[in-house]
């Protein structure tokens, strides 16, 4: 595939991982980003920490998906190394997540989302180096935007559960942005554009 094709691939939609936490509190979000007691969606929880619960569980699939074809594709054995941590480390943050959804009634979704698919179809038809570059690029920005996503989640989140989580998720995804940094670098650096 064309470079110029590839290149959205950096442009990874994905959210981080989950781990499991106490109950406490649940709030709702007001127009000014803060919560409220309230009871929106039974008082579980607002619309904002559906969908970050979702994209979650979407980016965890994503980031399985994308480790395995790592570990079959992968030249670098950082690149490998990379891909056999993010399917360890998210398949047990998807459970996690999972587990949560269930538990709020939230819809779990069962595959990544359309564009992340397309992220993975994409990068897959990389190989050897090129691959290995490709895919290490792109966990690095997925990361850098999966630690934005999480801390917003934190910050701004209503049900005091999946802020709880997200707030657990940080100190990972802040090791996994190092260790496909690492991995880029080991692999030659980013691809050209």
């Amino acid at each position: 595939m064309p470079t110029t094709a590839a290149a959205p691939t950096a442009g990874l939609i994905a959210t981080g991982t989950l781990a499991l936490a106490q109950p406490g509190s649940q709030r709702a979000a007001t127009p000014s980003g803060g919560c409220r007691d309230t009871s929106h969606h039974g008082g579980r929880y607002s619309e904002w920490d559906e969908q970050w619960l979702q994209m979650s569980i979407e980016g965890d699939l994503f980031e399985i998906q994308g480790g395995k074809l790592a570990l079959q594709k992968a030249t670098t054995p950082a690149v490998k190394s990379l891909g056999d941590r993010l399917v360890t480390d998210h398949s047990k943050s998807l459970q996690d997540a999972v587990d949560l959804a269930k538990k709020l009634g939230i819809r779990r979704p069962t595959s990544p989302s359309p564009t992340q698919q397309w992220e993975l179809k994409v990068v897959s038809t990389f190989s050897g180096t090129a691959f290995d570059r490709w895919y290490a690029d792109l966990e690095v920005k997925d990361h850098m935007q999966d630690i934005d996503e999480t801390s917003e989640a934190v910050d701004e989140g209503c049900n005091d559960e999946i802020r709880a989580l997200a707030r657990e998720d940080l100190p990972m995804l802040q090791q996994h942005v190092q260790l496909a940094q690492a991995a880029l670098g080991a692999a030659g650096g980013p691809p050209a554009r």
